[in-house]
């Protein structure tokens, strides 16, 4: 897998202008390309739900209609964060740095990409050589989204019966740094060199004539360009029309200075005991679809429509009452940061050691900064993931979130 290092001959990179293109987008013209596929996937989701209404006793037929409407809707939301991110790639505040073990990190990109892969028939082979330092500092999320985006352009222009290969290689160490080079290597329909040299600016699609069949804004490689760009690395390919690409992303990460300090309590099951969970959340099918999900988790769940109630309930119950808070941040009457910053300043015995969690769609590093400096200990975006949320929680409850 390692062939592409020897190709550096006939790497692209993105032309020069990059920033000035970036510079001139605007709003209107990321509706123009992105208003047609939200509609066709909103299409879907409305049409099947109306199928699946029509035949509410046919319980197979509803699971078909189920799992459509959920890859419609996760289509949805990464259109809905490709947006939000194109008109925030120049701001400072993109970034959020935390302690993240790429090998964790390799593995669950690989087992979702596998399972894409698996879909298409399509053999997926993953494989990291990395040494015993793994905990680096970075923006765990940003890197998931480059490797997960060039994976997933890997599966869809691959055809069934194709190959993808997914590889970690650490390339140097020492006290301080971690340097390690992914790379993405398909058997696909592979890039024209008539646009090889723009692959990476916004909007550029080689079958933007028939986007039916493979689908997609043509804002994926743009963005991977630039969030690699602000992260300090360096992303190049290797395309042969009909016969496959290969993408190479290079980061050098800050080593997490208190990793040898790590055991493997962050890596236990989880597992909770009756704990009580006060929620607060003006939406009431998030609230609904967040009480039941703890509930599975064997956690008790008190709610709150917003953060006055929220307060209110916090204050009239004796202390310890509530082993932990999940916070929405916009609420009516009394909002999230609000009520967190009261609660914390209560004067009761609990009120500055009660583990509060943000849930909220606000998901830029200036809404992180607010959630922190208002007493929350931790920042969750929406939408709801119960893995993570329950993660979250444990870690909170052991101690491990003090803000």
């Amino acid at each position: 897998m390692d062939q592409a290092n020897h190709q550096n001959d006939n790497i692209k990179e993105n032309a020069p202008a990059q920033d000035d293109v970036w510079s001139h987008l605007d709003s209107r013209r990321i509706l123009a390309h992105t208003s047609h596929d939200l509609r066709t996937h909103l299409n879907t989701v409305l049409g099947l739900t109306s199928l699946a209404k029509a035949q509410s006793d046919d319980k197979e037929y509803i699971e078909y209609c189920l799992e459509k409407i959920d890859v419609s809707a996760h289509a949805v939301l990464d259109m809905v964060n490709d947006i939000l991110y194109l008109t925030r790639l120049d701001s400072g505040d993109m970034l959020h740095t935390e302690s993240v073990n790429v090998a964790e990190m390799f593995t669950s990109i690989a087992e979702t990409a596998k399972a894409m892969a698996d879909e298409k028939r399509i053999s997926f082979v993953s494989a990291m050589n990395i040494g015993d330092k793994q905990d680096v500092m970075a923006d765990g999320n940003r890197v998931r989204q480059v490797l997960n985006n060039l994976l997933s352009n890997a599966v869809k222009f691959t055809p069934r019966y194709g190959r993808v290969e997914f590889s970690m290689e650490q390339l140097s160490a020492d006290e301080d740094k971690l340097q390690l080079e992914f790379i993405v290597k398909d058997s696909g329909i592979g890039i024209s060199e008539e646009i090889q040299d723009k692959i990476f600016q916004p909007f550029i699609k080689e079958y933007s004539g028939n986007t039916t069949v493979y689908g997609g804004m043509g804002v994926g490689l743009a963005m991977c360009k630039r969030i690699v760009d602000l992260m300090g690395g360096k992303i190049d390919f290797y395309s042969v029309k009909g016969e496959g690409s290969t993408f190479n992303v290079r980061w050098t990460f800050d080593l997490e200075k208190k990793a040898v300090q790590k055991t493997d309590a962050g890596h236990k099951d989880l597992r909770f005991n009756g704990e009580t969970v006060l929620l607060a959340e003006d939406n009431e099918i998030n609230c609904e679809i967040v009480k039941r999900l703890l509930q599975k988790q064997g956690l008790k769940v008190e709610t709150a429509e917003n953060g006055q109630v929220a307060l209110s309930k916090f204050m009239i119950n004796a202390p310890g009452t509530f082993d932990i808070i999940l916070m929405d941040v916009r609420m009516p009457y009394m909002d999230g940061l609000t009520a967190t910053q009261r609660i914390r300043a209560s004067g009761k015995s609990d009120a500055e050691t009660i583990p509060i969690l943000a849930m909220t769609a606000n998901a830029y590093e200036a809404d992180i900064k607010k959630s922190l400096a208002a007493g929350m200990n931790a920042h969750l975006t929406k939408p709801v993931d119960a893995k993570r949320i329950c993660k979250a929680i444990q870690k909170a409850l052991d101690g491990e979130l003090n803000n």
